[in-house]
């Protein structure tokens, strides 16, 4: 009972918002913030595009001049026709040796090849970006779904806690008649049943809030402190229509823009393959200067101004091969962005159908509650009047407190069903955390 008692104060502390003043109160909106710096995915996903920003930097840089300097110094010995010409005697020579170079080159055409590797590193860039923003909005919908859980249990257990009281009450009023020999021996039995199903239920219950406790610092980086916040109903933002929905999705959610992005990328590099089918034109302009004893050359300089063609031709048919695989790669994501647009409209059916059962079922536990009332304040009339016993009067009041149970659990499922239902579509994120989420992925 005391351990019991002390879970309850415990979880009552954390969940309890009436009891805490509004400075101390955790919203929602601070734990997915919380969430949003502190989690790990969204750290490996900035870090993937910060390094595809890299990417396209060095696909950029084919548009400009390379330069190479190099240089040598020490000793040779040489023969050749000059020191055999000017050494009669030995017809060689030994010199110290220096040498210089310089080369600057720069591309002049090569069949758009840069323009689209630039174009797919772009792509590819613009992908990384979006699945920070994809990880964002999973991570969103995975704390506001921790968020409600740790208020639901909180707020199930605080019934349950009122209910075991109720229900100890009654079990001990029993069997004081059942001492007294005014109440039969099997409804002391019955009275305990009822106790212990309670207290079954409140250990899974236990269980639950810590299952949950544990998955909220391990999305949010922090322990649960306190002062909730049951969020506002979100069904202000959700379509009437049902295609009007799909059609949102189809056109912003993160996953098209994705497929979208993927697609472009393979284009651009299906092309840039393509591209390999031109010859190279570059421009090349080069000095060299090399200083050692007239007897084996002397000084000399090299100065060039050119125009260079490279021209590769695959006689295996690797270009060929390479050009078709990116094709397939090309065809292949315009076919995922399909399949992705039917699984978000699936996603979306079913979200609809599981909000439109959790309304439903929500009305049915509240008229629930109004009826089992009225049958409570019926059997204290026929107990008043020695028409039933006295734990037939603690089974309905037993059920009342299970059809309250029942709307916590139904109410939060509306909540949740309305989160799940925008987080199919691709608009949760941007609601809860609005250009907050925006800025913090650019």
């Amino acid at each position: 009972m005391n351990g019991i008692n002390q879970f309850f104060l415990a979880v009552f502390a954390l969940c309890s918002v009436a009891l805490q003043s509004v400075a101390s109160a955790e919203t929602l909106q601070d734990s997915l913030i919380s969430a949003m710096k502190e989690h790990p995915s969204v750290e490996v996903a900035e870090a993937g595009y910060m390094s595809a920003l890299q990417d396209e930097r060095r696909a950029f840089s084919g548009y400009f001049p390379e330069v190479n300097v190099s240089g040598a110094f020490g000793r040779v010995y040489q023969d050749n026709a000059t020191s055999r010409g000017l050494d009669v005697v030995r017809g060689a020579g030994y010199s110290g040796y220096g040498e210089g170079n310089i080369t600057m080159r720069q591309h002049l055409f090569d069949g758009f090849k840069t323009t689209r590797k630039i174009d797919a590193a772009e792509a590819a860039a613009l992908k990384k970006n979006l699945d920070i923003l994809e990880v964002k909005n999973d991570l969103v919908f995975r704390v506001a779904r921790s968020y409600l859980d740790l208020l639901r249990v909180g707020e199930s257990i605080a019934l349950l806690q009122e209910q075991r009281d109720k229900i100890t009450e009654y079990e001990q009023k029993i069997l004081s008649l059942v001492k007294e020999g005014l109440s039969d021996e099997v409804e002391g039995q019955q009275a305990r049943d009822v106790r212990m199903i309670v207290d079954g239920v409140i250990a899974e219950y236990k269980g639950q809030f810590l299952s949950a406790k544990s998955k909220y610092t391990e999305l949010t980086g922090q322990a649960a402190k306190g002062g909730f916040v049951v969020p506002e109903s979100l069904a202000y933002y959700v379509s009437e229509n049902i295609e009007d929905e799909i059609t949102l999705a189809n056109d912003y959610h993160y996953s098209v823009l994705i497929a979208d992005a993927d697609i472009l990328a393979a284009e651009s590099q299906m092309l840039a393959a393509k591209s390999e089918y031109y010859p190279d034109m570059d421009g090349e302009v080069s000095f060299a200067k090399t200083d050692k004893r007239d007897l084996i050359g002397g000084e000399s300089k090299d100065v060039k101004a050119l125009v260079r063609m490279n021209w590769n031709f695959s006689m295996g048919g690797k270009k060929a091969a390479n050009t078709k695989g990116l094709t397939y790669k090309y065809e292949a994501a315009k076919a995922n962005k399909k399949d992705i647009l039917r699984k978000i409209s699936q996603s979306i059916e079913n979200s609809y159908a599981q909000y439109d059962t959790a309304k439903q079922k929500l009305a049915l536990s509240t008229e629930r509650i109004v009826l089992n009332r009225k049958l409570l304040d019926a059997y204290k009339s026929q107990y008043e009047g020695a028409r039933i016993s006295l734990l037939a009067l603690m089974r309905a009041e037993s059920q009342l407190f299970n059809a309250r149970l029942e709307e916590i659990e139904n109410r939060y499922g509306l909540l949740l069903s309305e989160f799940y239902l925008l987080s199919s579509s691709g608009r949760l994120g941007s609601i809860l955390l609005g250009e907050y989420l925006q800025e913090t992925h650019q």
